[in-house]
C-alpha cells in the first residue's frame, strides 16, 4: 500500500473484516500522507484508529475518516443538528434509531431495487433523565447508494483540499456546513415532521 499511495492521495477502502485487515491499510495511508476513508460499521476499529494512527496522520497531513458509510454517516451528520436544535453541548447523550428496508439478493440489489429501498434516520438528543429534547429526521437513497455516495463525495473533497484537520471525525474534518453539503450531495434530505 505504501508504494501505491503518496501525499494527498485518497485511499477509499471497504476491506473487511476491518478489525483484522484495516489497520495495515490505515497505517500505510497515515505514514505517507494519503487520506483514508472507509465504510466500516465496526465501532471498535474507528475508536482504535485514533489511538493507533492519529499521530502519524497528523505528522504527514493525512486525514483519517473511518465509519463513513451508511452505518455511521447519517448519524454523524444529524446528531450535531439535533444538539444544535436543543442548544445543548455536543456531549449530550444521543440516541439514534435507524430503520432499514429489506436488503436485496446476495451481491447487493441492482439500481431498480435500490430505488425501492430508501432510508429514514432519526437522531434524538435526550437530557439526563432520558426525556427527548430535540430530534432530527433525514431520508435518502438506499444504504448501498448512500454509502457509495458518501465515500465518493468525501474522497472528492479530500482531493480538493477541503478537509480542515487530521482528525477522525467527519464533523471536524469538513465542519457542520461542509458535512451538511456533502450529505445533501449524496441524497440525504431533512424529512419534515
Amino acid at each position: 500500500m505504501r508504494a501505491l499511495d503518496g501525499p494527498g492521495d485518497v485511499l477509499v477502502t471497504t476491506v473487511g473484516p476491518v478489525e483484522r485487515f484495516g489497520h495495515p491499510v490505515a497505517a500505510a495511508a497515515a505514514s505517507v500522507g494519503a487520506h483514508y476513508v472507509d465504510s466500516t460499521g465496526e465501532v471498535g476499529f474507528a475508536r482504535d484508529l485514533r489511538t493507533r494512527h492519529y499521530q502519524a496522520a497528523r505528522a504527514t497531513g493525512s486525514t483519517m475518516l473511518p465509519a463513513f458509510g451508511y452505518d455511521c454517516g447519517p448519524i454523524t451528520a444529524i446528531s450535531p443538528v439535533a444538539n444544535l436544535i436543543a442548544r445543548r453541548p455536543l456531549g449530550e447523550r444521543i440516541v439514534a434509531h435507524v430503520s432499514k428496508a429489506a436488503i436485496g439478493p446476495a451481491g447487493g440489489p441492482d439500481t431498480s431495487e435500490r430505488a425501492k429501498t430508501p432510508i429514514h434516520v432519526v437522531a434524538r438528543a435526550s437530557d439526563a433523565s432520558g426525556h427527548v429534547i430535540a430530534q432530527a429526521h433525514v431520508g435518502g437513497p438506499s444504504i448501498y447508494s448512500l454509502t457509495g455516495g458518501l465515500l465518493a463525495a468525501a474522497a472528492a473533497r479530500l482531493v480538493d483540499g477541503e478537509a480542515t484537520t487530521a482528525d477522525v471525525r467527519p464533523l471536524d474534518a469538513f465542519g457542520l456546513g461542509g458535512l451538511a453539503a456533502l450529505c445533501a450531495e449524496t441524497g440525504l434530505r431533512p424529512v419534515p415532521r
